[in-house]
């Protein structure tokens, strides 16, 4: 959902409370990030907690929390 830009999948993967806060967040970041990559690294689940290790990548082209796009890629 997040690599590939598929928000109307936060419904599928989100319950119904959560998926208005995800999307809230998810939006913005992919409209600076348009090219964001998300990579799991390292997921662990115990009972009915989950943790998850990831990298993310992309280029800065659109506005992040009241900055101006940077034009560069972060790693």
């Amino acid at each position: 959902m997040m690599n590939g830009g598929r928000l109307d999948a936060i419904d599928e993967l989100y319950t119904p409370q959560m998926a208005a806060g995800a999307r809230r967040w998810i939006a913005p970041f992919r409209e600076s990030l348009p090219d964001v990559h998300m990579e799991i690294v390292e997921l662990i689940a115990e009972g009915d907690q989950v943790v998850r290790r990831f990298r993310c990548s992309g280029t800065n082209l659109g506005p992040w929390r009241g900055e101006p796009p940077t034009g560069r890629r972060t790693r």
